[in-house]
């Protein structure tokens, strides 16, 4: 960007022009000058050679724009006597040997139309337009979504400054409208309707003034996956590394030829673990067709596995009560019915499976979708953490509740033992 007090001169000579306004000048020796300066600075604004002034009267300062008309000052050369406006009588300094005058501290409102005029007969002119501006900030690019299919807006803006030229550039081409690329508001808005893969990019947002020109560029990344797909897919993956564990488990056990000589107390430690990472499965599962709902609104094939999987997680719940023996006394009626204590013994291997299936299918979907972004690598890394957190919390519950089952079995096993110390002493 220029600095403060650069500035653009453009000299017309002629003995007769015309001025900005339109109003023909005629004069001895006429000169048109043009300069842009920056706000807040100061700028000298040249009268004429001191051997122009050679007997002659009377210099004055004047100021017009549009329909403002102010004199600045009038100087008695013979006399030196020197009168200033009051508006202007801190801000100019002038130098009596050629007319000049520096005009200090330049608001916007002092842009227009500057003329001296050295006697009032016979007299010889000087008109100098000044265009005072701000000098621009540097700019920022906002940013109202970067997901796959949303209108996103890219709006570039200054803290200081009025830019007259705005363009943008993507990957150092400049950009044009079209059908989905839209410049508003005087191009300091850029529209991408329906946001793709390949809008990705950085994109470049060029503003200037006469003063000069300023630029911000800014990556943009299109994300396949909101917030709710995010959700989505952690739900997914926790469910289906649960089920998967709590299934493997189950073969696991299955497949032992010594399962009979197991402890039952380790055995209802196994099948704990099991219905616990089948519930947490579940669990996690539901919190993904929950958001899955809301991503794409109800459906009847969301509905029904929500169903069912309601349902299913009933059953494991019940079954898992069962064997921590807690609360079985509200679940007498059930317990006894044939056809519960069939789901009860294959509740977990077909929620284990069902949960693998649904959530394998979901884990599809969100790779899909994510893979319509550029940020598919960033989206899987986002998750990453969620997941382990949640599954180590998992792992901090089962190793709370074995230490606190462990000392409820020590505390029975030792009454057991004092007990039959008692039995004993009362038989001798």
């Amino acid at each position: 960007m220029s600095i403060p007090g650069t500035f653009l001169l453009v000299i017309l000579a002629s003995a007769s022009f015309s001025s900005q306004d339109g109003a023909l000048i005629t004069a001895a020796e006429g000169r048109e000058m043009r300069l842009v300066y920056a706000f807040n600075s100061s700028v000298l604004l040249l009268g004429f050679t001191e051997e122009d002034l050679i007997d002659k009267n009377i210099i004055q300062w004047h100021f017009s724009k549009a329909d403002i008309s102010l004199p600045i000052l009038d100087y008695y050369i013979k006399s030196k006597t020197l009168t200033k406006t009051e508006l202007y009588k801190n801000r100019v300094d002038f130098n009596e040997s050629n007319g000049s005058i520096l005009l200090k501290h330049l608001q916007i409102s002092d842009s227009g139309k500057y003329q001296i005029k050295v006697n009032l007969e016979n007299s010889m002119e000087k008109i100098i337009h000044l265009d005072v501006f701000v000098p621009l900030s540097n700019p920022f690019i906002v940013v109202n979504s970067s997901y796959v299919g949303t209108t996103v807006e890219l709006s570039c803006k200054v803290l200081m400054g009025d830019a007259t030229d705005i363009y943008w550039m993507k990957e150092e081409q400049k950009l044009f409208g079209d059908d989905r690329l839209r410049l508003m508001d005087d191009n300091r808005s850029l529209v991408i309707a329906e946001a793709e893969k390949w809008d990705c990019g950085i994109y470049t947002c060029v503003m200037g003034n006469s003063l000069g020109q300023t630029n911000h560029s800014y990556h943009l990344v299109i994300y396949g996956l909101t917030i709710s797909h995010k959700v989505i897919l952690a739900g997914s993956a926790i469910a289906f590394l649960c089920a998967l564990m709590s299934f493997t488990g189950i073969a696991f056990l299955c497949n032992q030829s010594n399962k009979e000589q197991l402890d039952i107390k380790v055995q209802n430690k196994i099948f704990f673990t099991h219905h616990t990472l089948a519930i947490s499965s579940l669990i996690a599962l539901i919190c993904a067709f929950i958001f899955q709902l809301k991503v794409s609104g109800p459906s009847a094939i969301i509905l029904v596995p929500l169903v069912i999987i309601i349902v299913v997680i009933i059953i494991v719940t019940i079954s898992t009560l069962e064997i921590t023996k807690c609360c079985m006394k509200h679940f007498t009626n059930i317990r006894k019915n044939n056809i519960f204590r069939v789901l009860k013994d294959v509740a977990v291997p077909f929620s284990d499976l069902l949960t693998i299936a649904i959530s394998l299918v979901l884990l599809i979907e969100i790779f899909k979708t994510a893979d319509k972004g550029c940020s598919l690598k960033a989206d899987i890394q986002n998750i990453v953490a969620p997941v382990a957190i949640i599954f180590s919390l998992i792992a901090l519950t089962l190793i709370v509740f074995f230490g606190l089952y462990n000392k409820r079995q020590n505390r029975n096993n030792d009454a057991e033992d004092q007990n039959g110390e008692e039995v004993v002493c009362l038989q001798a």
